[in-house]
């Protein structure tokens, strides 16, 4: 996880969540963010992200869709599983903010 400060004077900060599993990636949208007005946490992982969500509640995620874990955020492993029905089966491309 890594944690960035923003830094514009005089601002508030704002909270960045950043998934990916490329660790040079997550630097590069880290940095991006850093200039800013975004304080910046990052996850490799779907179980990380989820962690941080709770407890950090960000304002912003930047999510990399062809993630490993990217399925169970837009529910198809869910649906697979058999968990979700086809009433609640996310539109393809998945829909932002689909719950």
């Amino acid at each position: 996880m890594t944690v960035g400060r923003a830094s514009a004077p005089g601002l508030e900060a704002r909270r960045a969540l950043v998934l990916h599993d490329w660790p040079v990636v997550i630097d590069l949208i880290t940095l991006t963010l850093n200039h800013g007005v975004f304080a910046v946490r990052a996850a490799s992982s779907l179980a990380e992200a989820e962690a941080i969500l709770a407890e950090w509640g960000p304002q912003l995620s930047v999510v990399d869709m062809d993630h490993a874990d990217s399925t169970t955020l837009t529910g198809y492993r869910a649906f697979e599983r058999g968990t979700v029905t086809d009433e609640k089966r996310p539109p393809w491309p998945p829909a932002v903010g689909w719950r």
